[in-house]
């Protein structure tokens, strides 16, 4: 199980990690790139890669990730947009050794810059230009930027914490974002990782610690989770040889209706699945038929209906069937009448 944050609570991480437990967020930031260059170096040998890069951390991040690139041998070029200005402290430290590196390194501030600088065609962009930081929609020449690199179809694109132009809350799509083949995010991922339409422009998720952030309440008050594959919470396992299905919880299931058996059969086999014990489904007769074929593991509780529907009076069935079980699941596909 992850749990997953919104950009207000990564940032409270963020700063609990860097004043509570005294880690240097220059530190973190190379955490971060190191990340970045392993998701990348896994995938390709040493090759052209293009940086782009913003004023903020996420910035300094895709900085500290070009010079650990190019001391792997790979040729790298960063593009720096936005104003000079405004790069924060530590993207300003990484920047520094790109500065005297003016073959490499490109300011620009419209997309005609970038269109005359002759370097080599990108085998990888890394999109380190807004990560989580934006909070409204790309416009001018941040907007050109990223259509830019949604233009490169041979490159392999890797998204930096969220890819620029979706909203790591909401996971909506800031008029224009990146789509990214690979998103690398740092301690936690967030909720645009998951939420649609973002889903569809981070492509493969890699979650990469950058630090220690043990004690922070932030943590414990997080009411978003995600489970994979391996958790044991969702992990049926091994069963006891002596032991039957009414160990492992009953369940009473309530759905289907004339035309909409299918949404009883859905509900029967997912309970299985998951490991519910023993399945009783309670329907009328025409929705029992169906799901006597389809789901043999299944008991069934015959119950009144009328035209394939069920009928009020049927709670008294229900209550007189649910004795005895763990749980009742109720709903799917029982149609909307008042009597239900």
């Amino acid at each position: 199980m992850r749990i997953v944050l919104d950009s207000k609570q990564m940032r409270a991480v963020d700063n609990y990690m860097i004043n509570t437990n005294k880690i240097p967020g220059l530190l973190l930031m190379e955490n971060a790139a190191m990340g970045i260059c392993d998701a990348v170096m896994e995938r390709t040998d040493p090759c052209t890669v293009h940086v782009i890069c913003g004023m903020g951390n996420n910035g300094g991040d895709g900085l500290a990730a070009a010079r650990i690139l190019l001391t792997y041998g790979y040729d790298v070029y960063v593009v720096l947009a936005g104003t000079l200005e405004n790069m924060t402290e530590d993207a300003a430290r990484n920047y520094g050794l790109f500065s005297v590196l003016d073959r490499r390194t490109k300011h620009i501030q419209s997309i005609e810059d970038l269109m005359d600088w002759e370097i080599p065609e990108a085998n990888v962009i890394v999109d380190a230009l807004f990560g989580t930081g934006i909070a409204r929609e790309a416009e001018g020449f941040y907007k050109a930027l990223i259509e830019y690199i949604n233009s490169q179809d041979a490159a392999l694109v890797v998204g930096v914490d969220v890819p620029s132009g979706i909203s790591a809350d909401t996971g909506a799509v800031m008029d224009v974002a990146v789509r990214a083949d690979i998103t690398v995010t740092f301690q936690y991922p967030k909720m645009g990782h998951f939420l649609f339409p973002g889903r569809e422009y981070c492509g493969e998720l890699i979650v990469v610690p950058i630090g220690v952030d043990e004690g922070c309440e932030v943590l414990q008050e997080a009411k978003v989770c995600v489970y994979e594959s391996q958790d044991e919470d969702i992990c049926i396992g091994r069963r006891a040889s002596n032991t039957n299905k009414g160990d492992y919880g009953r369940l009473m299931l309530i759905a289907g209706s004339k035309g909409m058996a299918g949404a009883a059969v859905l509900g029967a086999r997912a309970a299985t699945r998951v490991g519910a014990g023993l399945v009783t489904v309670g329907a009328g007769d025409d929705v029992l038929q169906v799901v006597q074929q389809a789901v043999p593991e299944a008991t069934c509780k015959l119950l009144q209906d009328e035209n394939g529907m069920l009928l009020k009076h049927s709670i008294f069935e229900i209550a007189r069937a649910a004795k005895g079980k763990t749980a009742i699941a109720a709903g799917p596909g029982l149609g909307t009448s008042d009597e239900i």
